[in-house]
């Protein structure tokens, strides 16, 4: 592996490390924190994002590309 693909999965371990320790967190305490963060100032604005759409899609493809047709 090269050095900068090494550094990239240290980064992205350290975010999933720090994603679960919040996602493990009351919620009292993450607004708590985010209250001494801001010493007063507004909130910022955010979009809660869409729920995922789960469901099932038939599709169609070729062998190959290009041989018998399949479900």
């Amino acid at each position: 592996m090269s050095i900068s693909t090494d550094r990239g999965e240290a980064q992205s371990a350290a975010r999933r490390n720090w994603m679960a320790v919040l996602a493990r967190s009351p919620r009292e305490a993450l607004q708590g924190a985010l209250d001494v963060v801001l010493a007063g100032e507004a909130a910022p604005a955010y979009e809660w994002l869409p729920v995922p759409d789960i469901g099932l899609a038939m599709v169609r493809g070729r062998i190959g590309g290009t041989g018998d047709a399949f479900t």
